[in-house]
């Protein structure tokens, strides 16, 4: 009775294994995202703000 739900179990063990590891993944990959996009906005704020900063020594 054992041994025929076994292969079932440990086909579900690998469903579930495979769920958290794609699951995971995602998550890490839209964290890396959103840490990109801060980045990004930090980078063009500086560029901005450099570029506020010269235009004003130019008109001195």
């Amino acid at each position: 009775m054992m041994a025929s739900k076994l292969p079932i179990l440990l086909f579900l063990l690998f469903a579930v294994i495979v769920f958290l590891s794609v699951t995971f993944y995602s998550e890490r990959k839209r964290a890396r995202s959103e840490e990109i996009k801060k980045i990004i906005q930090e980078a063009e704020q500086s560029l901005d703000q450099s570029r506020m900063n010269s235009q004003y020594k130019k008109s001195i």
